[in-house]
């Protein structure tokens, strides 16, 4: 009968491996319940199972560097895994931590010294790593010998230790260093009343350029800037009555609201071209582009109605008090956003709550609502979706993110208060913060 050694991945012990002796081996000096590696033993792995497979698969994201993708990973792996859970579970596996999670511990081994550059690559499924181990202590034996395979090559490691906490997920005590949804890729601005700066900017839009384009609240200014942030033009509108929304479509058209009436204008020029008229006469509160071109307003005349306009300024679509409608209160301020599918969300910032319906104006589901918890709004004050269909909402926390469906997904803290958000056509998040523009490059998974 053979015999095999190799090393305990927790102690350093030599361990032996006899022939027939099956796939966990006890290790005498620290208890741990090892899983020979692949060299130690005369048969291949069987068939891996899917979530061995997906196991691995995590392995490798995090030994690669791409966080993000892990944490989505990890979150399908582990129903019931919260997005903080997750990100706190990678960060600890990323510098070598044990996690314990999903009922099973999870650890990423690190390769032994010179370990690549002493021993030639080695060819096939699950042994590009060499000299990584796996251990566990309660597996069935269909799931060990799948394990091993996948898990050996990412090297994540499977063990018993901290099996009196039950089920749920266990982080050691390190604070993690937080992954962020998106990143700042350009912040431009200032407080003044030049060229390039802002006294109270609340309004954000880009074209299909690039350009982008502020609106001061109060003072009547429009200031375009090209994709870098660099000063372009302005231009102003009557500063008698505050400006109250900006829209942008991919042509340059600027839309804006004041006065409580809706106007077209050339965006590189100011030039006024034209009005959008609604048969109950002027009342518009917020606008949005949808991808046809049309435009999708809130309008507060009489009730807080949400109106959609076809690309030729006809009004195709009135939904009558969508948000009193389903709350029973007055909403005195609604925000409004469209989806390329043309479903349409209503932010209400005195329910702080967004309401989504259907292209053909139909109720969906709610969510949000007032508090401090994630997933609820303080002073909420502006709506934007993205080309994935997520849906950011800025309030006094900063930019808070959803699913289509309303599911909390991250926050992304902005230094200042949030007034206007915007996306562009490379799905780049612009928010305007009273006296500057911060562009953020979402991580995509």
């Amino acid at each position: 009968m053979s015999t095999r050694s190799f090393q305990c991945p927790n102690c350093g012990a030599s361990l032996d491996v006899q022939e027939g002796q099956g796939l966990v081996v006890a290790c005498p000096y620290c208890s741990t319940s090892v899983i020979a590696p692949q060299e130690a033993r005369d048969e291949a792995p069987a068939a891996l199972s899917e979530r061995s497979a997906r196991i691995g698969e995590l392995g490798r994201l995090i030994r690669a560097g791409q966080k993000f993708q892990a944490v989505l990973l990890l979150r399908e792996i582990f129903a019931g895994t919260t997005l903080q859970e997750a990100k706190q579970a990678v960060e600890h596996l990323s510098d070598g931590s044990a996690v314990r999670i999903g009922g099973m511990t999870l650890q990423i081994a690190a390769p032994p010294p010179d370990a690549e550059s002493s021993k030639p690559p080695r060819s096939g499924s699950g042994l590009a790593c060499v000299g990584l181990v796996i251990f566990a202590l309660i597996v069935t034996a269909a799931i060990v010998a799948g394990v091993l395979g996948t898990l050996r090559s990412s090297g994540v490691i499977l063990s018993d230790r901290d099996s009196s906490s039950g089920p749920g997920v266990l982080f050691p005590t390190p604070t993690p260093t937080p992954i962020s949804f998106a990143g700042i890729a350009l912040v431009f601005g200032g407080e003044g009343v030049g060229p390039g700066l802002f006294t109270d900017a609340r309004h954000i839009g880009v074209d299909g350029a690039g350009n982008i384009y502020v609106a001061e609240h109060s003072e009547g200014r429009i200031q375009v800037f090209d994709p870098e942030g660099e000063f372009v033009t302005l231009w102003t509108v009557d500063n008698e009555t505050p400006i109250v929304s900006l829209a942008v479509d991919r042509q340059g058209t600027v839309y804006l609201i004041h006065h409580s009436q809706l106007f077209r204008h050339d965006g590189a020029t100011g030039q006024l071209l034209g009005q959008v008229m609604y048969e109950d006469g002027h009342g518009f509160d917020d606008v949005a582009v949808a991808a046809d071109g049309g435009l999708v307003t809130s309008w507060q005349r009489f009730e807080d109605d949400i109106v959609r306009f076809d690309a030729r300024g006809n009004a195709i679509l009135v939904i009558p008090a969508a948000i009193s409608g389903q709350t029973g209160s007055a909403e005195l301020d609604t925000q409004v956003a469209v989806d390329g599918l043309g479903n349409i969300y209503a932010l209400g910032t005195f329910t702080e709550a967004v309401f989504r319906f259907a292209p053909g104006g139909q109720f969906v589901n709610r969510f949000g609502g007032p508090g401090n918890e994630p997933g609820q709004f303080r002073a909420a004050r502006a709506i934007a979706v993205d080309g994935q269909g997520r849906v950011y909402v800025g309030d006094s926390k900063g930019v808070q993110v959803f699913d289509a469906d309303g599911r909390y997904i991250d926050l992304i803290e902005v230094d200042g208060p949030v007034f206007g958000l915007a996306f562009s056509d490379q799905n780049e998040l612009f928010v305007v913060a009273r006296h500057q523009v911060i562009k953020y490059v979402i991580h995509e998974p």
